[in-house]
């Protein structure tokens, strides 16, 4: 831009102003050199103009600016427009030095894509939260966006989805059948499960196979009235009923393993004592063992050593992990606590509560013979309360008196009243 300071100066020089100037031995030049010499001068003069023209437009350009108002850094910065949402400004303290635009961005607009439709797509919402922005200190212009993005940085939310509805809780019906393992002739040893409680509680019967048959019978009762009543087996208690723990033994005299009926049991039941390898399993425990063992006034095998027998293996690993356990036999009435080498006090009071509740005689020793590698007597000294309950006779189950016991012994373990 050219002001009047330029204008004025380019008025006074001009060639008529200029041909005063000339030295005077110019006109007594010969007229053929004159005509160069002209072109020369006025070539000198249009230079003259332009250092001039130069010259003012530096100084009206400075006057214009002035120092707060410098050119940008380079070329390229004279073809941009701040884009929307930039703040131009100067920090305080920078003496107007030259800067580039310091900004901040203000968010775009929240974009939102269509809704779920016929493929099924969700609607997504996508949005950005603006840049940060300039100290506290800066003033001069800024530019305040005309929407206020959401606080939350690059959040993508989803539109909520239909979940599936959750399964039904799952009832569980009692009692949960497991096979413990397997006799010596393969047959299933099993034990039947009523509730999940910590206190561990078990009652063994069969383990004289098919001549104590009564007491298989006994257990298959207390297994259907506990069937029937689950209710009565309180959440603390896991309960559990080995209905035959000798299951060559019942083969052996009823023709097969598994429920049957008094009327299926033949005269003849002694054969049934024994294991598929001709041992008394309740003679192959490691408490006061021996190879050979009594029994009435006859003698028994008590197997080649200790637990030689997989039914007696089985069972020990098992009842390791009871706490308490209950033996059916018959027939000698009355209910025996176990000893390890003396009295063991659980036995003792374990052998007192279900005593008193079937109305059995409770006695401390067997006298009748010598038992050795007994299973109650081992536990006691493994530290489990054991005891031998002894049924009235051969035939008869007790039912309800050892149903009775039963309830009593869950009631003492858990600190409940028997239903």
């Amino acid at each position: 831009m050219v002001g009047p300071p330029m204008v004025c100066a380019l008025r006074l020089v001009t060639p008529s102003a200029i041909q005063a100037w000339r030295p005077i031995r110019i006109q007594n030049m010969n007229p053929m050199r004159q005509k160069p010499a002209r072109l020369r001068h006025l070539r000198q003069i249009f230079g003259l103009n332009l250092l001039i023209a130069g010259a003012i437009s530096a100084v009206a350009l400075a006057q214009y600016f002035g120092p707060s108002k410098r050119l940008p850094m380079d070329a390229s910065d004279l073809s941009q427009t701040p884009p929307s949402g930039v703040a131009i400004a100067t920090v305080a303290g920078d003496a107007g030095a030259p800067r580039r635009p310091t900004s901040t961005v203000g968010a775009p607009p929240t974009v939102s894509p269509p809704a779920s439709g016929a493929l099924g797509t969700p609607a997504v919402t996508s949005t950005r939260a603006p840049a940060a922005t300039s100290p506290s200190t800066s003033t001069a212009r800024t530019h305040t966006p005309t929407a206020t993005a959401p606080a939350i940085s690059q959040a993508h939310t989803q539109a909520p989805t239909t979940l599936a509805s959750p399964p039904p809780a799952v009832s569980i019906t009692w009692p949960i059948t497991q096979v413990l393992g397997n006799s010596t002739l393969g047959w299933p040893i099993e034990a039947y499960q009523f509730g999940d409680g910590k206190t561990r509680l078990a009652f063994i019967g069969g383990i004289h196979g098919g001549y104590e048959w009564n007491t298989i019978l006994l257990a298959y009762g207390a297994i259907d009235h506990y069937s029937a009543h689950p209710e009565h087996i309180p959440t603390s208690v896991s309960l559990y009923i080995v209905p035959s723990a000798n299951p060559d033994g019942q083969v052996r005299v009823l023709g097969h393993a598994g429920r049957f009926t008094a009327t299926e049991v033949p005269t003849e039941t002694v054969t049934g004592r024994l294991n598929g390898n001709d041992v008394d399993l309740n003679r192959n425990w490691d408490q006061n063992w021996a190879p050979v063992g009594a029994w009435r006034n006859q003698e028994v095998s008590g197997g080649d050593a200790p637990f030689s027998e997989v039914e007696t293996q089985i069972l020990r690993d098992w009842l390791l992990t009871m706490d308490a356990v209950v033996f059916w036999h018959s027939a000698s009435p009355g209910v025996y606590v176990a000893s390890c080498d003396s009295v063991y006090a659980p036995s003792r009071a374990l052998g007192d509560v279900y005593a008193n509740a079937a109305q059995y005689p409770l006695h401390e020793s067997f006298d009748d013979y010598a038992v050795t590698g007994g299973a109650s007597d081992w536990l006691a000294c493994a530290g489990i309360p054991a005891i031998a309950v002894e049924l009235t006779n051969h035939t008869d189950t007790d039912g309800e008196k050892n149903l009775a016991a039963m309830r009593a012994v869950i009631a003492i373990y858990t600190g409940t009243r028997p239903p």
